[in-house]
C-alpha cells in the first residue's frame, strides 16, 4: 500500500466519482481506476460501490478512509516536524561577544 493510493483512495471518496477524482488529481482515470482496484486486491475486499452515479464508501471503504485520514495527517505531522527541526539553530557564544558583536549583527540583518 501506497501513500499516493491513499491519496487517490481518500479524493475518490470526497469527489463521489472516479472521473472527478482523476480529474481533480491530474490523472487518467484508467490509472486512478487501476490503483483502486490493487488497493482492493491488496485488502481482500471492495472498498466502493459503483453505479452510474458515481461511486459511495462500502462499510470497508469508510474503516480505509478513517485510517488514510490519521495516516496522511501523521505523514504532514512529521513533515512539519521534520522542516521545523532542519532550521532551527543553536548559537554558543561567551557573553561578551553575544553583546558586543552577534546581538548587532542580528539586529542589523533582521
Amino acid at each position: 500500500m501506497e501513500i499516493n493510493d491513499l491519496i487517490i483512495f481518500k479524493t475518490v471518496a470526497s469527489e463521489g466519482s472516479i472521473s472527478k477524482a482523476a480529474k481533480e488529481l491530474g490523472y487518467v482515470q484508467p490509472n486512478v481506476t487501476e490503483r483502486i482496484k490493487k488497493l482492493e486486491q491488496e485488502l481482500e475486499t471492495p472498498l466502493l460501490h459503483r453505479d452510474n452515479k458515481g461511486v459511495s464508501l462500502l462499510p470497508s471503504g469508510d474503516i480505509l478512509l478513517d485510517y488514510t485520514n490519521q495516516i496522511l495527517a501523521l505523514v504532514e505531522e512529521a513533515k512539519d516536524k521534520i522542516k521545523t527541526n532542519g532550521s532551527s539553530y543553536i548559537i554558543a557564544t561567551s557573553q561578551s561577544i553575544l553583546t558586543n558583536y552577534v546581538s548587532k549583527r542580528i539586529k542589523d540583518n533582521f
